[in-house]
């Protein structure tokens, strides 16, 4: 379900944009469905509660896939996420390797792992990619890892 895209110097790890829009779109238009139909309704509360948090969950999860991403460049690679985000230069990094890690509740995904000398990594979650794509991203890092 996630889109690698390539350039000269950058390799994107991304959802596609079309899925936040959907998200946003549909979750925007219930949301506004429930709040105004609220009027003929005898839980008219419950109802507008129901599209308040319909516009709160909507926006978390369609601004969430829109703003997820991972990026691999000439000066490191960095995961950017709704509401964190971590890098690693690539003079820090001793060592690359693709490692099979628990990511919540969907159990074992495939991350890539860039320690950082004898302290410290940077893991992110590359699940959604076809193994040939995975193979070019750590091909990508080991480059970049090997001529700091």
């Amino acid at each position: 379900m996630r889109e690698l895209s390539e350039t000269a110097t950058t390799l994107t790890i991304h959802y596609p944009a079309w899925l936040g829009l959907a998200c946003l779109i549909v979750a925007y238009a219930l949301s506004a469905w429930f709040i105004k139909t609220a009027r003929r309704s005898k839980r008219r509360i419950s109802q507008i509660a129901a599209g308040i948090g319909g516009i709160i969950v909507g926006s978390v999860v369609g601004y969430g896939a829109l703003t997820d991403r991972v990026m691999l460049d000439a000066n490191g690679a960095g995961e950017q996420r709704l509401f964190t985000s971590q890098s690693a230069a690539w003079r820090e990094v001793a060592d690359v390797a693709i490692e099979q890690r628990t990511s919540g509740k969907r159990g074992k995904r495939p991350h890539l792992v860039l320690r950082k000398g004898p302290q410290g990594e940077f893991a992110a979650d590359v699940s959604g990619l076809t193994p040939d794509e995975i193979e070019r991203v750590l091909a990508f890092a080991r480059k970049r890892a090997a001529g700091r």
